[in-house]
């Protein structure tokens, strides 16, 4: 696909949940394990408490509240980092805090924000894209991805792309080291998983420590109540379901890239997240691509992608963000940043709906 530059890390770190972070995060037992001890685990070995005198009153005091547990990017010091973040008000009274996450980041983003941190803590809930912490351990969610990814009528990934981009994405993965015979069986979304993973590891900027993963985990261990926008299933069907035209696209804008190049962009779109100018976000964010350069098919099928991928799932996030303005919960609303952009995107949804918010200043 020509000219197309920054479609791919939009796909993989601002729009597309279960895509960039379903594969390659460590599950909540593994990360469990590299907690480190807390305060409840220490032993009280060797203390000893003396009785009140029979002159005195029983001393009654409150059992104070369970210490939460903090997961180990919170033991982090503060970042400096001001991510673009808003409030709204319900017609119920309550605060809903709403915010464009990033799927992959670098250590360094924690400890996230104060402003962040009290938006979650305030909320009695959070809104996700879907819950991909509990896909990990979904069994029969993983087998039906798994049954998607093949081609059951007969057919192979070379019958389904032209032989000029399978002959040069198997060189390139041959490359990079991560081709094998077993992918001819599986289906393009499956072979840009695999890139993308590859791409991924070569970046701090890792999936493992996604703004996704960080609060789901956060809030089953705390109780808090999650609201799935949209859902695996939702997303696998999605991704599975683009037409070969749509594949071959894709795909092909893979070809342009170098580990080095991608680390470099995945930085750029980082940092710029971080900086939370809202401007620059929507500058870089805005799809990139020639028509002059791209035949008529080319640029249905763009438009099409486009449709399905942003348009059409921009409805679907902005309508449950107005559905809970008008209730009365405290909500932590969070999708991929590309969401929030453009004439589609969730703010301009928003504004053409009268509801109104307000930017959270940075401390």
């Amino acid at each position: 696909m020509k000219n197309t530059k920054k479609r791919l890390v939009s796909l993989l770190l601002a729009v597309g949940m279960l895509l960039a972070t379903g594969c390659s995060e460590k599950s909540p037992d593994e990360k469990e394990k590299e907690t480190t001890t807390t305060i409840a685990e220490t032993t009280t070995e060797g203390t000893t408490t003396t009785a009140p005198e029979e002159s005195e009153p029983p001393v009654t005091t409150e059992t104070p509240e369970p210490e939460v547990e903090l997961h180990p990017l919170e033991k982090l010091p503060e970042s400096d980092i001001t991510p673009a973040l808003w409030k709204l008000e319900t017609d119920g009274g309550a605060t809903i805090y709403f915010m464009g996450s990033m799927h992959a980041l670098p250590e360094e983003a924690y400890s996230l924000p104060k402003e962040i941190m009290d938006a979650y803590k305030n909320s009695e809930a959070i809104a996700v894209e879907c819950d991909i912490v509990a896909f990990q351990t979904d069994l029969p969610a993983q087998f039906a991805l798994s049954q998607q990814m093949i081609y059951t009528d007969g057919t192979t990934f070379a019958d389904h792309v032209s032989p000029e981009l399978y002959d040069a994405l198997v060189d390139k993965m041959n490359e990079w080291g991560i081709y094998s015979s077993m992918y001819e069986m599986m289906k393009p979304a499956a072979w840009q998983t695999f890139i993308e993973e590859y791409l991924g590891s070569t970046s701090d900027v890792l999936a493992e420590n996604g703004f996704d993963g960080f609060f789901l985990e956060k809030a089953k261990k705390e109780g808090k109540e999650i609201i799935e926008v949209e859902s695996v299933a939702s997303q696998m069907d999605m991704m599975f379901g683009f037409s070969d035209e749509i594949n071959e696209l894709l795909l092909s804008s893979y070809l342009e890239y170098s580990p080095e190049m991608y680390a470099e962009e995945i930085r750029e779109l980082y940092e710029i997240w971080a900086g939370g100018d809202w401007e620059e976000i929507t500058s870089f964010l805005a799809t990139e691509y020639d028509e002059s350069l791209m035949t008529e098919d080319e640029i249905e099928a763009m438009k099409e992608y486009d449709k399905q991928m942003m348009h059409d799932r921009n409805k679907v996030m902005s309508d449950k963000l107005i559905e809970l303005s008008k209730g009365d919960k405290d909500v932590f609303f969070y999708v991929g940043l590309a969401h929030y952009v453009g004439d589609t995107g969730i703010l301009a949804e928003l504004d053409k709906a009268g509801v109104e918010y307000e930017r959270v200043e940075s401390n």
